[in-house]
């Protein structure tokens, strides 16, 4: 519940996410607009509980890293995942 965010995913100082636990991001924050970071840390959470064995800690935590220094991630080549579409993703693979 006192883990920092920034401890698991690579993130500046500056960066809202950096302020926050893991169990923070677990609610709405108003600078998280499309609630990307709940479903990240949920993802990792799972991840490295095991239960999504084709998405590990490694691949959410590069999610993140590649969607905060250009904006969108890649998950092949040609395709540009914004917020709205990493939480779908993220989404449809929480039971």
């Amino acid at each position: 519940t006192t883990t920092e965010f920034s401890s698991i995913f690579s993130c500046p100082k500056s960066s809202p996410y950096a302020e926050c636990t893991m169990m923070q991001l677990l609610t709405h924050q108003s600078f998280d607009t499309n609630n990307v970071g709940m479903h990240l840390v949920a993802a990792w959470l799972n991840a490295r509980k095991g239960w999504t064995p084709f998405l590990t800690e490694e691949r959410v935590c590069g999610m993140f890293t590649e969607w905060q220094r250009v904006g969108y991630f890649t998950p092949t080549a040609w395709v540009k995942w914004y917020a709205p579409d990493i939480v779908n993703y993220l989404a449809a693979t929480m039971s």
